[in-house]
């Protein structure tokens, strides 16, 4: 580990209180975000991090490491320098910093406001299936509720597309979404990187989709269709439904989550808390814009309409026949086959 602060270290100045006042806010977060992305850097130079923070010089920060949570003991030492700062930070998390319900409330006394939480799946079977021991289904509307009484925002992160998932995955993750009050959302299908895991099981299984290579006729020397692993492409053939029900129960499913209703049934503040509201509804746009975009692009790539939209894609594709790269074709989930949750909650019992 000093090693890797060496490294750090020799790829700028040594930064002092004096020093940090006179950069540029851009150099210094770069910097920043270089050194807490490292793997527990945070936790093990707290102290010196902080020191290199400088009084006065950001109201906010992020600490960009895959889970800052690693051990309750270096977690709460963090928390606990940190809060001499008085500054907002966020961070990315497993869910299962709330099984101890004092830790999100000494981050929430730190300065933490918004924290990214991995819950992946409403499926027991899929997170099995990602060895995430962290991530109990049972639990987790419990877990969330810890983290919202500590008075701190989540994020949460899904992953659709993994063993266990079906068309009724899309619908049921809406209801969890709803039935906690998440703040923010993100979603993406799962992706097959080279050299993970997702990607042996695929090649393996041959379930790795054609369009994930790069096309023999591309003049770019690479060998797979990088601009397609953008977590809107579906690229491993899913076990419990077709490709084009994931691409499109995907697409379904981030425009219920961000419409004007979505996003209204997940803002927790009261009728009157105008500035939270203003807050709510432009975090939740902004992350709108970005995976709606990005997801409109994939299915227009693939040729398929989004759900509920007037087409004859749909047509086209039984028409083709069977095709290497999708599975034998099937119906598209249309609202009234799969009612929104919406109309669901209105059901009688």
């Amino acid at each position: 580990m000093a090693d890797v602060v060496e490294e750090v270290r020799s790829q700028g100045p040594a930064y002092t209180r004096e020093t940090i006042r006179q950069i540029t806010p851009g150099l210094y977060n770069s910097i920043l975000k270089t050194i807490v992305r490292l793997p527990v850097l945070g936790a093990l130079y707290g102290k010196r991090l902080i020191a290199r923070m400088g009084p006065g010089f950001t109201d906010r920060f992020f600490f960009w490491d895959d889970n800052l949570y690693n051990a309750p003991g270096s977690f709460k030492a963090l928390c606990e320098a940190i809060r001499p700062l008085g500054r907002c930070w966020a961070a990315e998390l497993t869910i299962d910093v709330a099984e101890k319900p004092e830790l999100p409330k000494l981050a929430y006394d730190s300065g933490c406001r918004d924290l990214f939480l991995g819950i992946e799946s409403v499926s027991q079977t899929a997170i099995d299936g990602l060895d995430k021991w962290s991530n109990d289904t049972k639990a987790m509307k419990e877990m969330v509720g810890r983290v919202h009484d500590a008075g701190i925002n989540v994020m949460g992160a899904f992953v659709f597309g993994l063993d266990g998932d079906d068309p009724s995955s899309f619908d049921r993750t809406l209801e969890f979404i709803y039935d906690t009050g998440i703040d923010f959302v993100v979603a993406n299908i799962i992706q097959p990187y080279p050299g993970t895991g997702t990607f042996k099981d695929a090649v393996a299984g041959d379930d790795l989709l054609p369009c994930a290579s790069c096309p023999a006729h591309s003049d770019v020397a690479m060998d797979y269709n990088w601009p397609l692993f953008d977590g809107a492409h579906v690229l491993v053939r899913p076990k419990g439904m077709t490709v084009d029900q994931l691409q499109e129960g995907y697409y379904y499913f981030l425009r219920e989550v961000y419409s004007l209703t979505g996003i209204l049934r997940r803002f927790r503040g009261g009728p009157f808390d105008l500035p939270r509201a203003a807050s709510h509804f432009a975090r939740n746009y902004l992350l709108s814009r970005y995976g709606m975009i990005k997801t409109a692009h994939a299915i227009r790539r693939r040729g398929v309409n989004p759900v509920g939209t007037e087409g004859a894609a749909a047509d086209e594709v039984s028409s083709a026949g069977p095709r290497h790269d999708r599975a034998q074709p099937a119906a598209a989930p249309q609202r009234e086959e799969r009612p929104s949750i919406a109309d669901a909650s209105n059901a009688p019992g």
